[in-house]
């Protein structure tokens, strides 16, 4: 079985079509990948959380979450 996770594909503004959703489907199942539906979001969303990192379309910006940056910043004071 061959896993690929993480992916993440971008259509420009208003290009979704329904018809897309099921080619990258068709691809992934050609290629021999199994997507994990409980994990998968087929329907446009303009934020959402990728990676660890909040993704904005509409303000095409990325951005860290507060529960990461308090994090980081703990890390970086027991190095200091």
């Amino acid at each position: 079985m061959i896993y690929l996770d993480d992916l993440l594909i971008l259509f420009r503004r208003n290009g979704f079509v329904p018809g897309r959703v099921a080619l990258v489907r068709d691809i992934l199942h050609n290629f021999g990948l199994q997507v994990n539906e409980k994990k998968s979001r087929w329907q446009p969303q303009a934020k959402f959380e990728h990676l660890g990192l909040w993704v904005d379309l509409a303000e095409r910006k990325f951005d860290v979450p507060e529960r990461k940056r308090h994090r980081a910043r703990a890390a970086a004071t027991e190095i200091a």
